[in-house]
């Protein structure tokens, strides 16, 4: 193996770029996640994060929602935009992924291994539709091994990683949190290791009876818009 190096003198002073630093920051051309339990809002906070993003970014977002389908999609845009949570959704650069999710790595002959024809068709319908963004939701559904794998884990997560730096893309991961009061990342912690950056959501937690747990009217104000 070479070796290759340059001294810090040489190294050209770069700033770290973010997108939609007006809802939940993310690095630039990095792989990210958000995790939450379920009846959070992961699919509205997806929308919300697609139309921040066609509004201050160039090239278009795609959406793999594989847990609702298009018409419950374009209901709850409807429902932001009426609820004013949205000012406006570019419907035209937003694409939704129809096909059913598929495992992208999996175990092959006693071997854990990626599905690379898959990954490269996925990786070609981005560029050719110019996706500079990535949603997809969720992350198990195209995990083929076992969740509490570390090893599995990260050779799931790194193609996407190199994916990020090459094609000039943000790619976020929704996952699902372990159960329990207070939310975790579920699985193993290769997941959240492998990316720039996390996020674990809750609803608004209040403090009852000594314990912390989540806030009901909260919740009820959340369902109003589904």
């Amino acid at each position: 193996m070479k070796i290759e190096f340059l001294d810090v003198a040489d190294a050209i002073e770069t700033k770290q770029e973010f997108i939609l630093s007006e809802t939940l920051p993310f690095p630039k051309n990095t792989l990210g996640m958000i995790s939450a339990k379920g009846g959070c809002g992961k699919t509205s906070l997806s929308l919300i994060l697609s139309s921040e993003y066609v509004n201050n970014h160039i090239g278009n977002v795609a959406l793999w929602l594989t847990e609702d389908d298009n018409g419950n999609i374009k209901h709850r845009i409807n429902l932001l935009l009426e609820n004013k949570v949205m000012s406006d959704f570019n419907q035209n650069r937003v694409k939704l992924i129809n096909s059913s999710p598929i495992h992208l790595s999996k175990n092959k002959d006693r071997e854990f291994v990626n599905d690379e024809e898959s990954f490269n068709e996925l990786r070609l319908f981005c560029l050719e539709n110019d996706i500079r963004l990535l949603i997809i939701d969720p992350l198990l559904a195209f995990f083929g091994g076992n969740e509490n794998d570390n090893s599995q884990a990260r050779t799931f997560m790194q193609p996407f990683i190199n994916w990020c730096k090459e094609d000039d893309i943000n790619i976020i991961f929704i996952h699902h949190s372990s159960k329990g009061e207070i939310s975790n990342t579920r699985g193993a912690g290769a997941f959240s290791d492998a990316v720039r950056c996390a996020y674990v959501l809750s609803m608004p937690l209040i403090e009852q009876d000594k314990k912390i747990v989540e806030d009901n009217k909260a919740r009820i104000e959340k369902e109003k818009l589904n």
